[in-house]
């Protein structure tokens, strides 16, 4: 199989050829979203919990007494990038017992 990408019309194409030799072409969005997303962490209740304390030191990559430090706030930025950033960072998250929210919404 043979893949091959292509602007087409202002859109990033991915034309793959199947075992007919006919080409499939397929649009992938992601290629072409230019987007920065944030990354936000929700506390659950006034005071953070441990989860959150984990989330915040692993995604800002500080230590746990700096993690307290950045919970001061009910919702706090704990990340931005584009769009492959995010679906990595939302694969991490995910992980952890916690309230998030992208902003804009993530649509992938």
């Amino acid at each position: 199989m043979k893949i091959i990408l292509r602007h087409k019309g202002g859109r990033v194409v991915k034309q793959e050829e199947n075992t007919d030799g006919m080409p499939v072409t397929t649009d992938i969005p992601m290629l072409r979203d230019k987007t920065i997303y944030q990354l936000y962490l929700i506390k659950k209740d006034k005071i953070y919990n441990k989860s959150e304390i984990k989330v915040v030191a692993k995604m800002c990559r500080v230590d746990f007494s700096e993690a307290r430090n950045r919970l001061s706030n009910p919702v706090v930025l704990i990340a931005e990038g584009n769009v492959y950033e995010m679906r990595d960072l939302l694969q991490v998250i995910s992980g952890y017992d916690v309230l998030y929210e992208v902003k804009p919404s993530y649509p992938y």
